[in-house]
């Protein structure tokens, strides 16, 4: 079965906007050393709210409640993956263990399923 993630980030690519999942500087340092102004900033900030209204609008109460103070997307998908992949991770753990525990007797695989 599919995680979420896995039907997200597809579609996320397809939109061209992975990008967004990493926050550009607003000001760069040109060839002088000066600092100067990011010119796709602005760009990428307008951008940015249309991704991470869709993202909180498509997640349940609970996971919304997990997410404090993120106001990009990528502080969103940050939050998300530090907060739910642990998670996950067990899960996983626990169903591999389960899996090794079971005992299927003097029966075959075919017999067994």
């Amino acid at each position: 079965m599919a995680t979420r993630k896995e039907h997200v980030l597809p579609l996320i690519r397809s939109l061209g906007i992975a990008h967004h999942l990493s926050e550009p500087a607003e000001e760069l340092v040109d060839v002088e050393g000066k600092k100067v102004t990011n010119s796709q900033y602005n760009s990428w900030l307008k951008n940015d709210g249309l991704l991470t209204s869709w993202l909180l609008r498509n997640m349940s109460k609970a996971i919304l409640s997990m997410i404090t103070g993120a106001n990009t997307s990528q502080q969103v998908w940050c939050s998300l993956e530090e907060q739910l992949l642990p998670m996950t991770k067990d899960k996983k753990a626990h169903v591999k263990d389960q899996l090794f525990s079971l005992k299927k007797w003097l029966l075959s695989n075919d017999e067994y399923i």
